[in-house]
């Protein structure tokens, strides 16, 4: 019988725990969203990233656009990449897989790595696009170069793709690899405002 009573006991605790930390990210995400609609890019991006997720809480996909929209027309990677991942899904969007494709691409382009990985899948796989091996091996060696959380996915898929490719073309994907490395991913870009 007192199992049953501390069982009970822990479960409200974990019941009130629960309802405080939801009520605490709730509220810093009410505290992200006010900076959003005052054009502060960080938070646009936090906010909708939480949104988008559903990090904070409940995910709210037309929420999240809006605040994502502003952010990735000032070229932030991270909006456009999730901006292009909605339109990829049709979610708070209409479905565009198209448009999808050229914000992940612009995102890729800004040297997001996650953006990288899904362009690249993309074009292993042809989603949105049509398949193109040596570009898909490109994109997903870039991002199994970075810490991203697809770091591994993106390894695996190189290795698929490398037993496909003649060798002629994998020495010619690491070739456009290194001028793209050089030439266009050396460039230095701005980082994004901090919230204040």
């Amino acid at each position: 019988m007192q199992f049953f009573h501390l069982a009970r006991l822990l479960s409200l605790t974990f019941i009130w725990l629960s309802l405080q930390i939801s009520g605490s990210l709730a509220s810093e995400l009410s505290d992200l969203e006010s900076l959003a609609k005052q054009g502060n890019q960080a938070a646009q991006v936090a906010a909708g990233q939480a949104l988008f997720t559903g990090s904070m809480g409940e995910a709210n996909y037309k929420k999240a656009i809006s605040y994502l929209k502003p952010a990735a027309e000032a070229d932030h990677p991270v909006a456009k990449r999730l901006l292009g991942l909605a339109y990829m899904e049709g979610k708070g969007v209409t479905k565009d897989e198209k448009f999808g494709i050229k914000l992940l691409n612009e995102a890729a382009k800004l040297k997001d790595a996650q953006a990288q990985y899904y362009l690249g899948h993309a074009l292993h796989k042809g989603i949105g696009i049509d398949a193109n091996l040596i570009t898909a091996y490109i994109w997903l060696s870039l991002a199994s170069e970075a810490p991203n959380p697809h770091q591994t996915d993106a390894q695996e898929e190189v290795s698929r793709i490398k037993r496909i490719l003649a060798p002629g073309q994998i020495e010619q994907a690491n070739a456009i690899l290194a001028s793209l490395k050089h030439l266009y991913l050396q460039q230095k870009t701005e980082q994004p405002n901090d919230i204040q």
